[in-house]
């Protein structure tokens, strides 16, 4: 239920940040679609984990956390390296999203791998082609 609230309160806060609104009576599926779509919306609409899927336990949201900080952290990666999806469910590690070429996509694998209490690590990344 919390999660919930949080995602909620999340789509509230965005919603007000950008400006967009919902009229009375219209639900969030009919609303127009946005005109450009997030480099990665193709792939989250054809199946897999996604951010929602990220496990609420502790050491999962830790393991998260941590990967994500020893990713900003370096300076030498891409944009899209730092704007990948991060997702960890009992241990398990899911990376989704673009990256600029096959070294960011094996860094950060290595990155994710490195974290203390990784099982292993589901490299779904993509190179982008652009």
């Amino acid at each position: 239920m919390k999660n919930v609230f949080v995602r909620i309160a999340l789509g509230a806060a965005v919603g007000l940040t950008f400006g967009t609104s919902l009229s009375a009576g219209e639900k969030m599926d009919e609303r127009p679609a946005a005109s450009v779509d997030a480099d990665n919306s193709g792939v989250n609409a054809h199946g897999g984990l996604d951010a929602g899927d990220q496990s609420s336990d502790p050491g999962d949201v830790e393991v998260t956390r941590e990967i994500r900080q020893r990713i900003m952290d370096q300076d030498e990666l891409s944009m899209n390296a730092k704007n990948i999806k991060i997702i960890t469910i009992d241990r398990v590690v899911t990376l989704r999203g673009p990256v600029d070429d096959a070294e960011e996509r094996i860094a950060l694998a290595n990155i994710a791998q490195s974290v203390r209490n990784v099982k292993r690590v589901d490299n779904q990344l993509e190179i982008d082609a652009d």
